[in-house]
C-alpha cells in the first residue's frame, strides 16, 4: 500500500495508506531505529567485501583459479574513514569503524560535536 515512492525509497508511515492497511488488519508501526543497525552493518560489510577484494576472489575461484596474494586486500586498521552525515545511521557506522581499528572523521551541520566527541570522532 505504499504510494507515491516511485523508485525512491521511503522512510517512516507518511506513504503509507493507513485506513486501507486497517481495513485489511495490517498493523503500521513507525520505528525509526529499526534500519539503522542493518544500514550501519550493510555498509561496513560493503566497505570490507571492497577493502578485501571478496568480489574478485570469488569470481577467480569460480573461474577454477587460486590467486591469494593476487586478492589478499588492505587490513582497515589505522585507516581513515570520513563520514558526511552523523544521524543516526552515520553514528552506527562510525561505531563499526572505530570497532575496527579505524579512524573517523564525520561531518553534519546538524549533529552536536560533543556527540562525535563522545565516540571517538573527529
Amino acid at each position: 500500500m505504499v504510494e507515491g515512492c516511485g523508485e525512491s525509497w521511503c522512510v517512516g508511515i507518511d506513504n503509507v495508506d493507513l485506513h486501507a492497511a486497517t481495513e485489511f488488519g495490517c498493523i503500521v508501526v513507525n520505528a525509526p531505529i529499526s534500519n539503522t543497525v542493518a544500514a550501519a552493518e550493510h555498509a561496513i560489510a560493503l566497505l570490507l567485501a571492497i577493502a578485501r577484494k571478496v568480489a574478485k576472489a570469488d569470481a577467480s575461484l569460480k573461474a577454477r583459479k587460486w590467486e591469494r596474494s593476487k586478492y589478499v586486500g588492505v587490513s582497515m586498521v589505522g585507516k581513515t574513514m570520513a563520514i558526511m552525515g552523523f544521524g543516526k545511521v552515520g553514528s552506527e557506522v562510525a561505531r563499526r569503524a572505530k570497532a575496527l581499528g579505524m579512524n573517523v572523521v564525520a561531518h553534519d551541520p546538524y549533529a552536536s560535536a560533543d556527540r562525535a566527541r563522545a565516540i571517538g570522532v573527529l
